[in-house]
């Protein structure tokens, strides 16, 4: 993935590299953001804000954000429907994977509750969501990239995985009561999003 980040690269400003969160790449004081997307539940928080620490120019800013379960629904008005999709969704990820999800996933559900960044200013807002109208096929490829169901697969098996996309993509078509395929059947996934945010001191 970094070698075709950096063979794909047209940017004379910006350079891919990798590391661990715990050990960044840069020189102290030469950084003005540091930014952690959906990931920061699998650092070494007391490094790495230590680094973050070091590498940050004064009143630097570390940025950490991610996503929690979404929600689907079809609209506002049709609470019943709505509630079915959204047992649904849970039954898919608290029962039938239940087993498959490491312990700090966790931590993203509780919305970084506990996380506190040891620096300046810290604020964290909660307000921010997406929504995005799309169909119930690709709510099922949307499962496929979780980490639970990539476990599931490794310990049933691909066509134990397919079969249980299979019988939710079907559970959803039935609570819409729908005759269309499912790439050409709606509905509207909603992501609400957290981010915390402090900044180094001044000087």
């Amino acid at each position: 993935m970094i070698q075709e980040a950096n063979a794909n690269n047209r940017l004379p400003n910006v350079t891919y590299k990798v590391n661990p969160a715990e050990v960044i790449p840069a020189a102290d004081k030469s950084v003005q953001l540091i930014a952690a997307s959906q990931a920061a539940h699998w650092f070494d928080l007391k490094k790495f804000y230590a680094e973050g620490n070091r590498v940050l120019c004064p009143s630097g800013v570390m940025a950490l954000f991610g996503y929690e379960f979404p929600k689907l629904r079809v609209n506002e008005q049709d609470g019943e429907k709505n509630r079915l999709l959204k047992k649904a969704l849970d039954d898919l990820y608290k029962v039938d994977l239940h087993n498959c999800w490491a312990a700090e996933r966790k931590l993203v559900d509780r919305r970084y509750e506990n996380f506190v960044i040891p620096y300046e200013n810290f604020v964290r807002n909660d307000n921010f969501y997406h929504e995005l109208e799309t169909n119930v096929s690709d709510i099922g490829n949307y499962v496929l990239t979780w980490s639970g169901y990539q476990k599931y697969c490794k310990n049933h098996g691909d066509k134990e995985g397919k079969t249980l996309i299979t019988k939710f993509q079907n559970r959803i078509m039935e609570i819409l009561n729908a005759t269309t395929d499912p790439n050409e059947t709606k509905i509207v996934k909603r992501t609400s999003y957290f981010l915390l945010m402090a900044r180094t001191s001044k000087c």
